[in-house]
């Protein structure tokens, strides 16, 4: 899922903002960029984030500003360097002209100026204070991603269930119809052949037990209410509701197999199986961003 928030946390002269953002992933992946003086409390702002976080490819950004006294200091050994340069080439050119500080503090490596840094006992506590305000808004912002991801798994749900009923309602007419047609095609072929009429009906029975599609449908009736149920009450409804895909998956590719040889009569649950297929991807697609 994705989601984003941002908070900032003040102390006197110094300041720290903490962004926070996620995108789809099917684990967690937790990457935390922090300033050089912040370093050591990477471990501690992961842990927080996974005390809240089960998936999703999360960014954390970390920015500290301070207002604190500006201080500097002199690089004394590059100051005399320069200075003993500046004599031998005033030397070679016969003048006497004395050095100009002003040039020289414009020198590379000559003066470094600073500003205080941080205490790290401060620079914690603003983190942590950040981490705590932005975490609610992040997860509110994940959260109503979740409820739109929710409701269109509901709906192909639906759609499922409606494709199963159509195939339930279906499947006894297409079966009678199949017997009749391999009957007459077997007498056919077998001509003035004397076969045992129970032998025959054996056969045919067989063939049609082949193609009995009963217990998958009630398998997929069963794996969508274990859908339904994830949506209102399970800890880890993504990872709950691909399994469950999956398991349908599974029984939409047996159904399809079975009825394939039942011919053209069984077209239409042909073309309910794809359908159901196709919504159970759809329901794997968005439970593999769920948390």
């Amino acid at each position: 899922m994705t989601g984003f928030a941002e908070a900032r946390a003040e102390s006197g002269e110094h300041a720290v903002t903490v962004t926070i953002r996620a995108v789809n992933h099917r684990s967690l992946d937790i990457k935390v960029r922090v300033t050089n003086g912040a370093a050591r409390l990477e471990a501690g702002i992961r842990r927080k984030i996974r005390q809240q976080v089960r998936r999703g490819s999360v960014q954390v950004n970390l920015e500290v500003s301070t207002d604190g006294r500006l201080t500097g200091s002199v690089d004394r050994e590059a100051v005399e360097a320069r200075l003993d340069a500046f004599r031998q080439v005033a030397d070679l050119c016969g003048t006497d002209v004395p050095p100009d500080p002003n040039v020289l503090l414009s020198l590379p490596r000559i003066f470094q100026a600073e500003r205080a840094e941080i205490p790290a006992d401060t620079l914690a506590e603003l983190v942590a204070t950040c981490i705590d305000r932005a975490m609610p808004a992040f997860d509110r912002s994940r959260a109503d991603e979740a409820a739109a991801m929710v409701a269109d798994i509901s709906e192909h749900a639906d759609a499922i269930e409606a494709e199963v009923e159509t195939v339930s309602g279906s499947v006894e007419e297409i079966l009678a119809l199949w017997r009749r047609g391999f009957e007459s095609r077997l007498g056919e072929l077998l001509g003035e052949l004397d076969v045992d009429p129970d032998r025959l009906a054996r056969e045919v029975a067989h063939q049609a037990a082949r193609s009995d599609v009963t217990e998958e449908l009630l398998r997929l009736r069963a794996h969508i209410d274990g859908v339904r149920r994830c949506l209102v009450d399970s800890p880890e409804i993504g990872k709950r509701i691909d399994f469950l895909a999956q398991e349908m998956n599974r029984e939409a590719n047996t159904l399809l197999s079975k009825t394939q040889s039942l011919g053209s009569q069984a077209l239409p649950v042909t073309n309910a199986g794809l359908r159901i297929r196709s919504a159970i991807e759809k329901i794997r697609e968005q439970a593999q961003n769920l948390q």
